[in-house]
């Protein structure tokens, strides 16, 4: 009797995708909104804290120190703001380079897309729901793809905090800075973010292992930092900084003169050829399904 009601109920549209809805049933066009719905907790956390304390808060914290940093700015060497990417700490756009964008926000965007990215697919395999999901007629590719949507969906919710955030300071603090610029900029270190991200992806399609995945990333986001920095101090390896996706990123003083489509460009380039290539190693690697 139950048996026929199922079936019955299998026989209606509706009834029969809320039944695969229930079963836990993976369909190629849920699996980015799944992946999506799963890291939303630590998206929500950081996007919170950069739009709140690294946003809101540091235009009325300017406003208020003005005084005092228009006199400490000449004090400061230019080799210490090099690291975070130069700026005058005396005008808004300064202080919110050196405070929020030099640093704190190549963290939020780049700890999110890692941590997704080395999730991902490693995660599926951890979890033992790799078999699940590839017992479904769903091709690998389109696995690693939507997977890959689902973390630039995460990264870009962080950047669009970020820029709330700072728009809304630089309106409190009446600052006036530009929200196109400060636009660029945000969009600029979400596309840093993005690329990490997919750094991480490629490890786990070939590793199937979290923490490698993880650490790998971490490594070469501390890596490219540490040697941007170092280029930008020492006269003699200035040229090298070229090399460094955070010189790319830090442009040309992006919150005073807008977004360089040159380092777009290479973020995007380089995005595409990490989710080339972490199609390319899942497809090859045998699986622990499970």
């Amino acid at each position: 009797m139950v048996a026929d009601i199922a079936d019955r109920l299998r026989g209606n549209e509706r009834a029969a995708e809320l039944i695969d809805r229930l079963s836990g049933g993976a369909r190629v066009s849920s699996i980015w909104i799944k992946t999506t719905a799963e890291g939303q907790a630590l998206v929500l956390v950081v996007a919170l804290v950069m739009f709140a304390f690294m946003g809101l808060m540091m235009g009325p914290m300017y406003t208020a120190l003005e005084s005092t940093l228009a006199g400490l700015s000449g004090d400061l060497p230019d080799e210490l703001l090099a690291i975070v990417g130069g700026g005058d700490m005396s005008t808004p756009e300064g202080w919110y380079q050196v405070e929020t964008f030099g640093l704190m926000a190549p963290i939020a965007t780049a700890l999110v897309a890692a941590v997704g990215g080395a999730k991902a697919l490693a995660g599926e395999e951890h979890d033992r729901t790799m078999g699940l999901l590839l017992a479904n007629p769903i091709a690998r590719r389109q696995v690693v793809l939507q997977k890959l949507l689902a973390l630039v969906i995460h990264t870009s919710i962080v950047g669009v905090a970020i820029w709330a955030g700072v728009v809304g300071g630089s309106v409190l603090g009446g600052l006036g800075m530009s929200v196109t610029n400060i636009a660029a900029a945000s969009f600029q270190v979400t596309l840093l973010g993005i690329m990490f991200g997919a750094l991480a992806l490629a490890v786990s399609a070939a590793s199937g292992n979290v923490r490698l995945a993880t650490f790998a990333t971490v490594g070469v986001v501390g890596a490219s930092y540490a040697f941007n920095s170092i280029f930008a101090v020492a006269d003699d390896l200035n040229r090298w900084k070229q090399f460094s996706p955070f010189d790319w990123y830090f442009g040309d003083d992006l919150l005073r003169n807008g977004i360089e489509w040159s380092s777009v460009a290479l973020f995007i380039c380089f995005t595409a050829a990490l989710a080339a290539a972490a199609v390319m190693l899942f497809d090859r690697r045998d699986l622990r399904r499970g």
